[in-house]
């Protein structure tokens, strides 16, 4: 953001209060943003967030305060962007600031259309091709020797719904390792695989 933009997204905002029973100016807030706060800097003729933490919380709290028909449009928003969004904070901070909201205008639409395409389709296989288009098995010891067990889902909105309920996504639930015995219909699977 440039410093005029600033400036007129200051003004914008000092118009509706006043600080002290003052005009305090865009310049002495960034004064206080820079050097006193250190939430941003200057360099390129632009301000910057020090670290994209800041950036993330304010961008999660901006979203927080929206009515719920734009936080409904925001499942969309980031299961478009997935790819940016993994590494990203912004979608959990604001699932910790209203939960409920997430949970009812993001998640409950989403896993139901999911849960009916796989209704309406081949059940399972309709989830496992569309969430988890590619899979790879390894033994108990590769497991060990490598980082990366278990495919991330091809879904930022599953992925998230995972790490919130404390699927972590190396294979473990908590602190256990989930092995394929441990899946609902293992041996229903087992079965059919010829085992």
């Amino acid at each position: 953001m440039t410093s005029d933009e600033f400036t007129g997204y200051y003004n914008i905002l000092n118009a509706r209060a006043e600080a002290n029973d003052k005009k305090t100016t865009a310049s002495d807030f960034l004064e206080d943003l820079c050097s006193n706060l250190c939430l941003m800097y200057f360099e390129g003729n632009s301000y910057h967030f020090t670290h994209q933490s800041f950036q993330e919380y304010f961008c999660a709290l901006f979203f927080s305060k929206q009515k719920d028909k734009l936080i409904a449009k925001l499942g969309d928003f980031f299961e478009k962007h997935q790819r940016r969004m993994f590494g990203d904070r912004t979608f959990y901070m604001l699932y910790d600031m209203v939960t409920e909201k997430v949970e009812e205008y993001i998640f409950l639409p989403f896993l139901t259309a999911l849960f009916d395409k796989c209704e309406e389709a081949d059940g399972y296989w309709t989830f496992l091709e569309e969430m988890y288009p590619q899979i790879t098995y390894s033994s108990e010891d590769e497991y060990y020797r490598f980082s990366r067990r278990i495919a991330e889902p091809h879904s930022f909105l599953l992925s998230a719904s995972l790490n919130i309920i404390g699927f972590n996504g190396s294979g473990r639930y908590g602190k256990d390792i989930i092995t394929l015995a441990d899946l609902p219909y293992y041996e229903v699977l087992e079965s059919l695989l010829g085992g």
